[in-house]
């Protein structure tokens, strides 16, 4: 187990947020078929994250 000292925590939730800044404004550069692109994306990888591929090879 991990505990992180109050320093540390600040600087984790600074750099969180620092991505969290980023990845908005990237995001809001780009046009909306990009951003549907990237939902389909999202939703394919999601179903990979849970597909049982294990039994189709058994």
């Amino acid at each position: 187990m991990l505990t992180l000292t109050d320093p540390g925590r600040r600087a984790l939730e600074r750099d969180m947020a620092e991505r969290d800044a980023w990845l908005a404004e990237a995001l809001g550069a780009l046009g909306e078929t990009e951003r549907g692109v990237l939902a389909l994306a999202a939703t394919v990888m999601d179903r990979l994250g849970t597909m049982d591929v294990s039994a189709r090879h058994g």
